[in-house]
């Protein structure tokens, strides 16, 4: 995400140019004070609050910056948020990229996606005023009468899956308990909670930083999700295994995934624009079937294998990018991501069967049951690897080849055993964690079979 200011200050040095702030010189209490007053303020349609005496703290305090929609869409720097999604839909308008005149006119388009990745620095500038841990020293407020204590609220809660490395950031209340300690607000479905479970399983300490008063578009913004988790979002809110993720909690905002899909779009379609004619021919099947396979469990029981075909279209598309023609090894090896995808797709699809069941939805483990849906996984993982030894034979590939394909059939076995109708409780781990192994063990035997055995 582009953002629109250096900083908060930025940001609030705008909303004051614009007679959108209040400056409050008089002293005020953080301790139920000044809620009161932005209370009255915010419900009177009011501007942004910057109290500057805190009793107690040398710091000032800004409130309520996101109190309208004026000062919400100030922030991103648009004249109405619906706005961004509707002038990055023309970046997946494949009729932009068609002529001559139209790629030239979306150079200067296409050019500002260069900014939207984030960068690396040595030193932050977050970092130039380094000082010991005193939260005494800041207005941290107190905002109900009943509440526990003090509670810094926007705060941006940055942790590291000690598994996987993946960060996260969320937004989780901290109460204040002395100058050095807070304690973290989570519920038991947050993902910060389960990263806290790994590490107290490993036994050590977990790693958090905290950031307060960034930028108003990180603050309202953090990390996206995908376009299907925002078209599955209401189905995600009812369902319990799923209402915790980002969208349905509201982490994530709607208009965030519509552009991050947007972008990522656009980016596909001019990467097919660059490689050759016949990629950008199969452009529109390719991105109808992203779209689509997110609606299918609404009307078709063959959703896992429409996500299976969406999968399989990359090794296909790898191989048009290649040589410009579709050849038949990269159809076959298609139908073996399709299988494979289909497969475990169908064992993750199993946990949700009462809910699926309850709410009308449609999936293999509904329309034939649990039992015979883990078959058809099993069997749809036995024509994959059948069809990896295939091609062998039409490749003339050599031993590391057939070493590799050994090691993923047995991973696949492993993968249906520690899985039954009457017990799922493993069905992360075969559906996720084992198919991870799966595709980097093929890749690095295949590739070395190419470099090293020929």
């Amino acid at each position: 995400m582009i953002m629109a200011y250096k900083d908060l200050q930025d940001f609030m040095n705008v909303l004051d140019e614009k007679g959108l702030l209040r400056k409050i010189n008089a002293e005020v209490d953080s301790r139920l004070e000044i809620t009161e007053i932005t209370d009255r303020v915010c419900k009177s349609s009011g501007p942004a609050l910057l109290f500057e005496n805190v009793r107690g703290s040398k710091y000032p305090l800004l409130i309520n910056i996101f109190g309208s929609y004026e000062r919400l869409n100030l922030a991103f720097q648009t004249d109405e948020i619906d706005d961004i999604a509707g002038s990055i839909a023309d970046l997946i308008d494949v009729s932009n990229y068609m002529g001559l005149i139209e790629k030239i006119k979306s150079i200067p388009r296409l050019a500002k996606l260069a900014m939207i990745f984030p960068r690396k620095v040595e030193r932050a500038c977050c970092q130039e005023v380094v000082e010991d841990a005193d939260l005494s020293s800041l207005p941290v407020l107190k905002c109900w009468p009943k509440d526990g204590g003090r509670f810094i609220t926007l705060p941006l809660v940055i942790t590291r899956d000690p598994e996987t490395g993946l960060q996260n950031m969320g937004m989780y209340r901290l109460q204040v308990y002395d100058k050095n300690t807070t304690g973290m607000h989570w519920h038991l479905h947050k993902d910060g909670r389960r990263i806290y479970e790994k590490y107290k399983k490993l036994g050590g300490r977990m790693p958090v930083s905290v950031a307060i008063g960034c930028d108003p578009a990180t603050v309202v913004g953090k990390p996206p999700n995908v376009l299907n988790r925002y078209i599955d979002r209401k189905i995600d809110a009812k369902n319990p295994r799923t209402s915790g993720r980002h969208l349905p909690k509201g982490i994530v905002k709607g208009y965030e995934v519509i552009v991050l899909s947007t972008v990522s779009f656009a980016l596909l379609t001019v990467a097919a624009y660059m490689l050759n004619p016949l990629c950008l021919e199969l452009l529109p099947l390719a991105l109808a079937l992203f779209i689509v396979y997110s609606f299918t469990k609404r009307f078709t029981w063959l959703c896992h294998i429409i996500l299976g075909i969406t999968c399989g279209g990359a090794p296909v598309g790898a191989w048009i990018a290649v040589t410009g023609k579709i050849g038949w090894p990269s159809i076959v090896l298609g139908a073996v991501v399709m299988l494979w995808v289909s497969g475990f797709d169908i064992i993750y699809g199993s946990q949700d069967y009462e809910f699926d069941k309850r709410e009308g939805l449609f999936s293999i483990p509904v329309r034939f049951g649990v039992k015979n849906a883990l078959i058809i996984s099993k069997v749809f993982h036995i024509i994959a690897i059948l069809l990896l030894l295939y091609l062998h034979l039409i490749l003339h590939r050599g031993i590391l080849y057939l070493i590799g394909v050994t090691i993923v059939a047995g991973l696949l076995y492993v993968e249906h055993s520690i899985v039954s109708p009457k017990n799922l409780s493993n069905v992360k781990i075969a559906s996720y964690n084992i198919n991870e192994i799966v595709s980097v063990i093929l890749f690095i035997f295949a590739a070395g079979d190419i470099f090293l055995m020929r």
